[in-house]
């Protein structure tokens, strides 16, 4: 019985060595991807956008080298700290204000990625997205109409289909933008990949006036997954092309699936700054917990000012819908 005892306890601390060694690698690659060694960042920067839930994790295994092996903890605590240096001082985020909506212009905004599920739609039509004055849909079912929408989302009997891209299937994404008053100069900009074979993404680019008579200029976006090295360059090139439509104004909204999260490089070059702290909140995957990590944003210019910011309810896709609430400021 001792000896049993003895060796299950040998057994134990190698378990939690073996661990910790595990952990390390991981932070070490989280660490390749901080310095941006590599163009792409892949497969790197699958690693770096696991970080704030590794960083959660990082007590526990600091509980086990304690136990096992206390020689390693300030090596083991040096590497977390250069791999979660950008989660923890992370700064390119905007906190909503307490402007009130009777004193400005508001305007509520909900971005969803459905996937196509016809049940997703539904619940989303039953969520707060129908009290938006501008409805996103990343991925609409296949064969969802004009008019399946403004049923859906009849938005006080004023919705308007400002966009529904591709009704041949021939874009990587479908996109329906929906919209309590018509909306100025929509477009719809191709991005082709000619290098990794993904079929070719829209850009939507419009304008929102606001009653006060202001414009406001919105880009919706769905970038390519970062499932290969190939389509990590195509997704870089994709928020690329976004970034430049936007590169001479402040006045922007770039909302959508970027498929990228705040803690890889490229997030930086992005512009304007995230509505609210992406470190609290997880937008994908909704259908499992241990693989939650925030890809959808919206990212706003220095002349827009953020009231409110929220991932609503689960809907039946594997993404959380995003919800802000803006205003143009003044001056």
């Amino acid at each position: 019985m001792t000896l049993s005892k003895n060796r299950l306890v040998s057994l134990t601390i190698v378990g939690l060595k073996i661990g910790a060694i595990g952990y390390a690698i991981i932070l070490t690659l989280i660490i390749i991807s901080n310095l941006s060694l590599f163009n792409p960042n892949w497969p790197f920067g699958l690693f770096a956008s696991f970080s704030p839930v590794l960083l959660m994790v990082f007590p526990i295994v600091i509980g086990g080298l304690f136990l096992s092996w206390r020689r390693a903890i300030l090596a083991l605590t040096l590497l977390a700290v250069l791999a979660f240096y950008p989660v923890l001082t992370f700064d390119k985020f905007v906190k909503p204000s307490a402007q009130d909506c009777l004193d400005v212009d508001c305007i509520s905004v909900v971005a969803a990625n459905l996937r196509h599920n016809d049940d997703a739609l539904r619940r989303l039509s039953r969520s707060k997205a129908k009290d938006a004055d501008i409805l996103i849909i990343v991925e609409f079912p296949y064969d969802a109409t004009q008019e399946d929408l403004l049923r859906l989302f009849p938005m006080n009997g004023d919705a308007h289909v400002a966009l529904i891209t591709d009704p041949n299937l021939r874009l990587g994404s479908r996109i329906a933008v929906l919209s309590r008053t018509p909306l100025i100069e929509t477009k719809l900009h191709l991005e082709d990949f000619p290098i990794s074979k993904v079929r070719h993404r829209g850009i939507v680019e419009f304008n929102y006036k606001t009653e006060s008579g202001d414009e406001i200029k919105f880009m919706a976006v769905h970038s390519p997954p970062p499932k290969s090295r190939s389509v990590t360059s195509s997704r870089d090139a994709y928020l690329n092309a976004a970034r430049q439509k936007i590169s001479n104004t402040s006045n922007f909204v770039l909302i959508g699936d970027f498929n990228l999260t705040p803690w890889e490089s490229g997030f930086e070059t992005l512009p304007g700054k995230r509505a609210g702290d992406p470190r609290w909140v997880r937008t994908w995957n909704a259908r499992k917990l241990w693989q939650r990590i925030t890809i959808d944003h919206a990212l706003l210019g220095d002349d827009i000012g953020l009231v409110e910011t929220n991932v609503l309810e689960d809907v039946g896709s594997d993404h959380f819908p995003l919800h802000i609430v803006i205003h143009h400021k003044d001056g």
